[in-house]
């Protein structure tokens, strides 16, 4: 069969057409791989390949730099010795598990530095899949990242240096909360023995009963004062609350029978009226004194009113809390006032401090409640609050929830 002069300088042209466009395939695989390796001299990381087995078969030339070392000392398994002692096991671990399992590998490792110092670095490799790959089976880079650990210890420790700032700032605050929740336990206690003074110069035994009643009601009112003067200091110095599960509308009962002990309440009618039982978790001592502080600052509001009636109510609020409202019959809160009477040294009282109802928001707000003025509950003044309900097992519920 004669050959076709036709067809050999069509097979031939084919053939130069397949080597240009190898040849331009190499030429475009050699520019790729030359960008890729300006692209990492470029860049922080130091790339590095391993073997089957894990030993490291090559690294780029910045590991000298970060260690002083020459990159024979990063092959096989010698790059440990640059491992922070603390990390070198974990690291290990890690790397082994990834090399058995062929899964992506990364971590944060410590390491040796030129000056004997240690940074943090990041670890990342991938294996390749292609039998073909020889030695080189892991692709992977290292990163330097110790100005990102530094960068979030800073702010670690801005946050803890805020929250010890605001603790420290809202201890003035406290102090004079102290002072505004002692002063009626405190006066009651110095009429109390006052009174069993005088009792003792001209009372012979009959007069026992009414002076061991007076020596009880003064025990009481210390035992309160001492109570929270350390819940104060533990949430000051802790900056936390200790909460469990309380029956709220016996709550309001003990805070009732502790507010109308101040001669002021003459002639005031505080009724607990509850919907049902309601549980909520609830520091026992925090609460039953915002609930004081929010009566006496009713009964004081009432003082000029013919008619002087207090009424705290209990009813289920939003989805997982109860509600509280604590209502009077007195003159009401202005409107202009209404927006600042929670704010700190604020009062429209020519006798007030200015904390009491502050101190009430930010003991409810730390038990995850809310505290506000109802506008629309009729004449006089109704404070609202919420507090978490509490199930039946007892169980507080998980942070966020």
């Amino acid at each position: 069969m004669i050959a076709d002069p036709a067809d050999d300088a069509r097979i031939a042209a084919e053939i130069a057409e397949r080597d240009a466009e190898l040849e331009q395939a190499q030429e475009q695989l050699r520019e790729s791989e030359e960008l890729y390796r300006h692209v990492i001299e470029l860049s922080s990381l130091v790339p590095w390949t391993a073997d089957r087995e894990g030993r490291v078969t090559a690294v780029g030339k910045r590991w000298r730099e970060w260690t002083g070392a020459p990159l024979q000392r990063a092959l096989g398994t010698d790059w440990v010795d640059f491992v922070h002692p603390e990390d070198l096991e974990p690291l290990l671990q890690a790397w082994t598990r990834a090399v058995w399992t062929g899964r992506r590998f990364e971590r944060e490792w410590r390491m040796r530095g030129a000056d004997g110092s240690y940074r943090w670095c990041y670890a990342r490799a991938a294996k390749r899949g292609d039998p073909s790959a020889g030695d080189r089976v892991w692709y992977g880079t290292l990163e330097d990242i110790q100005e990102r650990h530094e960068a979030e210890d800073a702010y670690r420790r801005a946050q803890t240096e805020l929250a010890h700032v605001s603790r420290l700032s809202a201890m003035g605050a406290m102090a004079t909360a102290i002072a505004h929740d002692l002063n009626q336990p405190l006066t009651a206690i110095a009429q109390y023995v006052r009174g069993c003074k005088r009792m003792l110069g001209g009372v012979e035994g009959a007069g026992k009963p009414d002076l061991a009643e007076g020596l009880e009601e003064a025990d009481r009112n210390t035992v309160r004062a001492s109570e929270i003067v350390r819940r104060v200091r533990e949430f000051v110095t802790r900056g936390t609350i200790e909460t469990r599960r309380e029956n709220l509308p016996a709550l309001i009962e003990e805070a009732c029978r502790f507010a109308m002990n101040d001669p002021s309440a003459a002639g005031v009618d505080c009724r607990v009226r509850p919907d049902g039982d309601c549980f909520v978790f609830a520091d026992r001592i925090q609460i039953r004194q915002v609930l004081v502080n929010l009566i006496r600052n009713a009964i004081a509001a009432m003082e000029q009113s013919p008619k002087r009636s207090i009424v705290i109510r209990t009813e289920p609020g939003p989805p997982g809390y109860c509600e509280v409202s604590v209502s009077d019959t007195g003159p009401g809160i202005p409107p202009e006032a209404a927006p600042r009477i929670f704010d700190p040294l604020y009062t429209t009282r020519a006798d007030g401090m200015g904390v009491g109802l502050s101190i009430c928001r930010m003991i409810v707000e730390a038990h995850g409640g809310t505290i506000w003025i109802d506008a629309k509950a009729g004449p006089g003044a109704t404070i609202r609050f919420t507090l978490p309900v509490a199930p039946v097992d007892g169980q507080a519920p998980a942070a966020g929830e």
